[in-house]
């Protein structure tokens, strides 16, 4: 049988994927509970392209150790540069985005110990006065970057499907199993044989690979948004994010966008903190186009995982938390080199007692 691999999961991570296999000469089909691509947990998500970001929350290193961060927000970096030469070759409207984030901190000690924490590890960042500071300590992250991820899902994956990618829309999908390796996937009541699977499905990786005695240490963990039409007045040109309540600010070409938070069951919130923060910018926007939630795939390893399993043939791809825009597409390819040149990458490897 000509060897074949199926994804299941079309979000930033499963594109990813298989964009990178593609570019290797497999054969790839993409299983999609939804009716689109791209409209999992990052379809409204703040737009951040922020290796700054990639050990928090919480922002600190008690679960990381000074190696693992480092090794983390090397695969940022490298996912970051990739992204940038990926949407520019897919001509990605807004490509020209000006660098940067900034982040609102309630109090100076706070500002203080992380800018020391960022200096630790080796994420530039300065101290911010400028008048997007909000009368609050802040500071700016220069190496970040902002971008639509919607569009670039869409963008992706018909780029993916024009280069011979397979794509099964609105079918749920299960591995199956036999002979302790994978033979293939379920989808309704049709079995589609498969070499290897990899589950890119985010938060609902767990439930999907339980059945198969695998426990995998990944949590849903909700995020919100709320999406306004972009009004007339002045408005940051970069993301602003507030420490303390995990959400961040974000203007786009055609809209605005609160999003984020850090357990929380409803969007309204983000209203109400970001009133608390500038009442005068967001009286200005208006009604709200849109609320949205979704369940992030939060990894309790304080890292995504990019792994073999130990089935035979069964790949997972996921974890990444509020990350998962800033690690798309390094995690894509490092799935690539972990099935194409049969490597382990110890770093981001399931736990020893995943197996049940």
């Amino acid at each position: 049988m000509e060897k074949q691999t199926v994804i299941i999961g079309a979000g930033l991570i499963g594109l990813s994927c298989a964009d990178s296999l593609i570019r290797r000469g497999m054969k790839v089909s993409i299983f999609e509970a939804a009716d689109q691509a791209g409209l999992g947990a990052s379809q409204y998500n703040s737009g951040m392209i922020h290796p700054s970001q990639t050990i928090a929350p919480p922002g600190t290193l008690s679960a990381l150790s000074i190696k693992s961060a480092r090794r983390l927000i090397s695969l940022a970096e490298k996912s970051q540069d990739m992204l940038r030469s990926r949407r520019a070759q897919l001509k990605c409207s807004d490509i020209d985005r000006p660098a940067g984030t900034i982040q609102l901190y309630d109090n100076e000690a706070t500002q203080v110990k992380l800018s020391a924490l960022y200096d630790q590890i080796g994420i530039a960042n300065k101290n911010y006065d400028g008048p997007w500071a909000m009368e609050k300590p802040a500071l700016m992250f220069p190496n970040d970057a902002s971008g639509s991820a919607r569009l670039f899902s869409r963008l992706l994956s018909e780029d993916i499907r024009r280069r011979g990618g397979v794509f099964h829309l609105g079918q749920s999908a299960t591995p199956v199993i036999e002979d302790g390796r994978v033979s293939g996937i379920k989808a309704g009541k049709s079995f589609h044989p498969a070499n290897r699977t990899i589950i890119a499905c985010g938060a609902k990786t767990p439930e999907l690979l339980e059945p198969l005695g695998l426990n995998i240490p990944i949590v849903p963990v909700k995020g919100h948004a709320i999406v306004f039409g972009r009004p007339d007045n002045e408005l940051p040109s970069i993301p602003i994010m507030h420490f303390k309540s995990h959400s961040a600010l974000t203007v786009f070409e055609d809209h605005v966008r609160l999003s984020g938070t850090l357990g929380e069951t409803d969007s309204q919130i983000l209203y109400k903190i970001w009133k608390r923060i500038n009442p005068d910018m967001v009286s200005q926007l208006g009604k709200p186009l849109l609320h949205w939630s979704a369940d992030r795939p939060v990894s309790q390893l304080a890292r995504p995982i990019i792994a073999k399993t130990p089935i035979d043939g069964l790949f997972i791809n996921s974890g990444h938390g509020h990350m998962g825009w800033s690690l798309c597409t390094a995690s894509g390819e490092l799935m690539a080199d972990i099935i194409t040149q049969d490597r382990m990458e110890p770093e981001f490897e399931l736990p020893p007692r995943a197996e049940s």
